[in-house]
């Protein structure tokens, strides 16, 4: 008897390892279903709704004004904190110039950047990176992300510290542009189109401010 239960254990553990890896199996399937859908949606740029009776020249219209007010919005609100930021990196370039002997603040104004990261917990921030990926992928930017890039640029520019300023446009307006689409309560899909709005109003408004700076 104890040979033939020994024998009925295997058995039984091969019915319930069957029975795990068929349950895991459908959960997989579920969840590549999910994805799918979730891709659709995002492909389709002007989405028609079910029962809708309205014919895709009004939505169209429609489409193209709803992105006009907002993008016009983006812009203004973005590129007027892009001016800023570009006249506040050449005024810290211009001051450490001036005076050379700000480069011994450079270990004071590290310091002072990694405990601003650290008060926002964004010790992890990918910078640029998360920003593409908040477009590409279901990735959020925080908030805290444009004040952080901000004020870490002009002081890091103020001590002559080797960092660029377009990556921190992108970040700054990418930040915004999440943002304003978060005060509009738009869905993910236009959450998305408002981050790239974001970072091309910074970017070129960054450009601009730098040249006015410059001639003026």
């Amino acid at each position: 008897m104890k040979e033939e239960d020994e024998k009925q254990e295997p058995e039984y553990k091969k019915e319930e390892d069957g029975t795990e890896k068929e349950e895991i199996r459908r959960q997989e399937e579920k969840q590549e279903c999910k994805q799918q859908k979730e891709e659709q949606k995002a492909l389709e740029v002007n989405p028609v709704k079910a029962g809708s009776k309205e014919r895709p020249l009004v939505q169209n219209i429609h489409y193209f004004i709803k992105w006009t007010i907002i993008s016009v919005t983006i812009g203004i609100l973005v590129g007027l904190a892009g001016c800023v930021f570009g006249h506040g990196v050449s005024f810290a370039t211009e001051l450490w110039q001036e005076y050379d002997w700000t480069v011994y603040l450079m270990p004071a104004a590290g310091l002072l950047i990694v405990w601003l990261y650290q008060v926002g917990h964004e010790e992890k921030n990918r910078g640029t990176d998360l920003v593409l990926e908040s477009v590409s992928a279901h990735k959020e930017i925080p908030i805290i992300t444009a004040p952080l890039i901000f004020i870490s640029s002009i002081l890091s520019h103020m001590v002559s510290a080797s960092a660029g300023r377009e990556g921190a446009a992108l970040q700054l307006g990418g930040a915004m542009g999440n943002l304003t689409g978060k005060i509009m309560r738009l869905d993910e899909r236009d959450r998305k189109i408002a981050i790239m709005c974001g970072m091309s109003a910074c970017f070129s408004a960054l450009l601009t401010a730098g040249y006015l700076y410059t001639s003026l």
